[in-house]
């Protein structure tokens, strides 16, 4: 881990942003579900295809990371806690992905397509 020497000022501020960090559990909006709530893919019935095109990329993207964790820590270059911070990528993608299945599923349920039927 790279360390460097700084004023008491300034690792104070330091520690203060990685106690905000760690602690803070909404920091911004969820780019996705604004997308999804008011990006009006769901009128023009394109939602579907939409998710699945993020689901590909998740899919992607959660194989490089395993795939860099696995080479990083093949070669020795990972303290423990640098495994676990590559884990954690891992789980978050992993549980978008158990997500975006649950959604479709929801989404295509013979009751959710009535009632879009009713709707129209």
């Amino acid at each position: 881990m790279f360390c460097f020497h700084t004023s008491p000022h300034v690792q104070s501020y330091h520690l203060s942003s990685i106690q905000q960090a760690l602690t803070e559990l909404y920091v911004s909006p969820d780019a996705v579900g604004v997308a999804l709530l008011f990006g009006g893919i769901d009128e023009s019935g394109d939602v579907l295809a939409f998710l699945q095109v993020r689901r590909e990329a998740m899919r992607g993207e959660l194989a490089s990371v395993i795939a860099e964790r696995e080479r990083l820590q093949g070669a020795g270059l990972l303290a423990p806690l640098d495994v676990a911070v590559f884990r954690r990528r891992e789980f978050l993608r992993a549980a978008e992905l158990a997500w975006l299945d649950e959604v479709e599923q929801q989404l295509t349920a013979p009751d959710a397509l009535a009632q879009g039927n009713k709707e129209e």
